[in-house]
């Protein structure tokens, strides 16, 4: 019965645990990758727009 009583004891006093990273909600980590992977989408699509455009221009 001791033994019980001091197991429930411990047990009581353990702290919650504070997490050790802040994860951001899931819909925060979407919306970023999201906004990221717009901006990759941008920057490719005017890389290739000027590649071509030098292309073309090498033909004339």
């Amino acid at each position: 019965m001791k033994i019980i009583i001091a197991i429930t004891k411990i047990t009581i006093n353990i702290p919650t645990p504070i997490p050790a990273l802040k994860i951001p909600p899931i819909t925060s980590q979407l919306v970023n990758e999201n906004s990221i992977t717009n901006t990759i989408n941008k920057r490719v699509m005017i890389f290739c727009m000027i590649l071509l455009f030098l292309i073309v221009l090498k033909r004339i």
